[in-house]
């Protein structure tokens, strides 16, 4: 018998009525587990429990569920998030609803920072009894955090089957580890052709015998999505940035190109929220930019706007401040032609991709899911963890990564931002390799076939 759920309680939150922050130093983490149950299991339902804790990995899991539900043959997926603490909401966009579909039930942990030993004995215990009830016939693993291998692990140990979705993948020289001790525990790995990972996972000694290569599961979301994507100048209007940002025609004028940034901000660590906004108001000068922004992201901002003397900035643009709006989408005055960065959330996941699809450049943290769609959508993408970035080149083995440097990024930006062909993404965009989720379910389902004779 599966536990009883918590249930989740939906809060509606207007960030335009008060803007100012109300935000106090974070309590210290505790470990802590919320199980959602969204549908119930229905007798003798295959479980497939399923591990995610970027964004990418969530886009993944809905790309695969929404396959496995449109063949009529979906097993009961129980989706585990073992960083719940990360704003990774992508489930209650309203308008990709019946394209990104829920997971049947969702396992939400909280975890301590802490050492690996740590990490482990917190997901043993809330996680064991969960397992033990669920009994799922295998764990669908992504990612290379402390707390995913922990899990992995914990399944390993219990003689539950792993299944590595991103195999050979590595996001972070600092969690290397990790990927390849899940990619040598796994049963069988999926390994993206249109990247170097297969010859990744040979030289971490896998055998090719447990290695299927498919292609992209971010081209077969980019495909979902791309024909229900809102027109560029909508989603504008609804987030009261001028229309003439982009690839758009506006009184027989061309748009403007500009820049998308996703970087996250701490709203407790002042000293590197102040260095990040320096580096990103330097590089608007080069290119405008819209700076899209996670809910914690904007706590974080607006903390550190509030400063008498950053208020008084013209070059940027808070849209969630109600002084934001004297800046009409439509006005063509100084006082918009002036602001540089626009900073801003937008609540549906097509807006977003929307957003993505008609700009020049992307600047990114590994992991976070425009990183991964900017691919099969041909936009040049920069990635940045700590003090070094990188050019996305998922087609070489070795990234030759730099230090930061604003007038060297910026040199990247700018050079995007005047490609007469910025506008033209979408047209240039390289055929991308798609059917990835039909080969990995379809070799599933064999799998298991053959384990049952």
């Amino acid at each position: 018998m599966v536990p009883e759920p918590v249930m989740a309680v939906p809060v509606s939150v207007d960030p335009r009525k008060d803007w100012r922050p109300k935000v106090d130093v974070a309590p210290e983490v505790v470990a802590q587990l919320t199980h959602l149950q969204h549908r119930p299991l229905r007798p003798g339902q295959q479980v497939l429990m399923a591990l995610a804790d970027t964004s990418a990995d969530l886009l993944t899991l809905a790309v695969l569920l929404r396959t496995w539900r449109d063949r009529g043959d979906a097993p009961y997926l129980v989706l585990v998030q073992p960083n719940a603490q990360l704003d990774l909401q992508l489930w209650d966009r309203r308008s990709v609803q019946s394209v990104l579909p829920q997971p049947d039930a969702e396992i939400l942990l909280t975890l301590p920072k802490g050492i690996f030993e740590d990490v482990f004995a917190h997901v043993a215990e809330h996680l064991s009894p969960l397992l033990d009830s669920y009994q799922p016939a295998a764990l669908l693993s992504q990612g290379e955090s402390d707390a995913a291998l922990a899990c992995a692990l914990l399944v390993h140990q219990q003689g539950i089957k792993l299944v590595r979705l991103d195999g050979g993948r590595r996001h972070s020289p600092l969690l290397r580890e990790n990927a390849v001790m899940m990619d040598q525990s796994a049963d069988w790995l999926y390994a993206d052709i249109t990247t170097p990972a297969d010859d990744v996972l040979r030289h971490c000694g896998v055998s090719p015998k447990r290695v299927c290569p498919t292609g992209a599961l971010s081209a077969d979301a980019w495909h979902m999505l791309r024909p229900r994507l809102p027109s560029l100048p909508q989603v504008w209007l609804d987030a009261r940035v001028p229309v003439w940002l982009g690839p758009t025609w506006l009184d027989h004028h061309q748009g403007e190109p500009f820049a998308v940034i996703t970087l996250e901000l701490n709203a407790n660590d002042e000293t590197a929220t102040e260095d990040c906004v320096n580096s990103v108001r330097e590089l608007a000068q080069s290119t405008r930019i819209f700076w899209l922004m996670s809910r914690s992201t904007r706590v974080a901002m607006t903390r550190w706007m509030a400063h008498p003397r950053r208020r008084q900035w013209s070059d940027v643009a808070l849209l969630w401040d109600p002084a934001a709006a004297r800046l009409s989408s439509f006005a063509a005055d100084a006082a918009v032609n002036v602001v540089r960065l626009w900073c801003g959330e937008l609540p549906a996941l097509a807006d977003q991709v929307a957003v993505l699809a008609a700009s020049a450049a992307l600047l990114a943290q590994p992991g976070h899911f425009l990183a991964e769609m900017a691919r099969p959508a041909g936009i040049p993408t920069l990635l940045r963890s700590g003090a070094e970035f990188w050019l996305d080149a998922s087609a070489q083995e070795e990234v030759e990564r730099h230090a930061w440097d604003d007038d060297t990024v910026a040199q990247h930006l700018l050079g995007w931002g005047r490609d007469t062909a910025a506008a033209n993404h979408l047209r240039r965009a390289e055929a991308s390799q798609t059917g990835a989720a039909v080969t990995i379910i379809n070799h599933m389902a064999l799998q298991q076939s053959l384990a049952s004779t």
